[in-house]
């Protein structure tokens, strides 16, 4: 997943100066065994995407340094960088400044970077969110970043388990969640509420 993971390199590297991540991993257990061979994917991103942008002197080179090289590619439309990382925001994505606010749009990048897989390689990644009554009303920041990677992530089937109806679709709360109302969630619309034309969201029932 070159792109995703260049961006999540550079991420820890600008939000964590100096501690290594599989340092972190060690000490927190953060993603058990998986977690071990993130630190090594994410160093082999940084080598695929120098490598197949071919430009003298890039392998090897920093997280930051392999960034730039990308994001410039891509703006003067380079054919291997768009083949590689060509999601529409990537290089937008890359020249934002990584805070909470850039790292919430990565699963755009990691979205593209699935579908880019080949058949036989392909996988529909199912991920239980439960309890979700825990965000609703008293976290509403951290619900605007869940939605944020539901909505992101439309090849993913989301299974959101939780006591209360999920109110996605119900036009009070625009303002505060980023995408509000049955014409973003026609399937969660409340009864009798006109939902408008299907805009291409995954369907989803509230848990019972």
């Amino acid at each position: 997943m070159p792109s995703f993971d260049l961006a999540l390199r550079r991420y820890w590297d600008a939000q964590h100066p100096g501690e290594p991540l599989e340092e972190y991993i060690r000490r927190t257990g953060l993603m058990g065994k998986v977690g071990e061979l993130l630190p090594g994917q994410l160093r082999a991103a940084v080598g695929e995407v120098a490598g197949a942008l071919q430009l003298p002197g890039l392998v090897g080179s920093a997280a930051g340094q392999v960034t730039s090289a990308l994001v410039n590619a891509l703006r003067k439309r380079h054919e291997k960088a768009r083949a590689l990382a060509g999601a529409a925001r990537t290089a937008a994505l890359l020249e934002a400044d990584p805070d909470l606010e850039a790292l919430s749009f990565y699963p755009h990048l990691l979205a593209w970077d699935m579908r880019q897989l080949p058949a036989k390689k392909a996988v529909v990644p199912v991920i239980l969110l439960d309890t979700f009554e825990d965000t609703e009303d008293r976290h509403r920041d951290l619900e605007r970043l869940l939605q944020r990677l539901v909505w992101l992530m439309p090849t993913c089937f989301f299974v959101i388990a939780g006591r209360n109806r999920l109110a996605w679709g119900e036009s009070s709360l625009q303002g505060q969640l980023d995408y509000t109302g049955p014409q973003a969630w026609p399937h969660l619309a409340p009864p009798g509420t006109a939902a408008g034309p299907h805009i291409g969201r995954a369907a989803a029932a509230p848990a019972r």
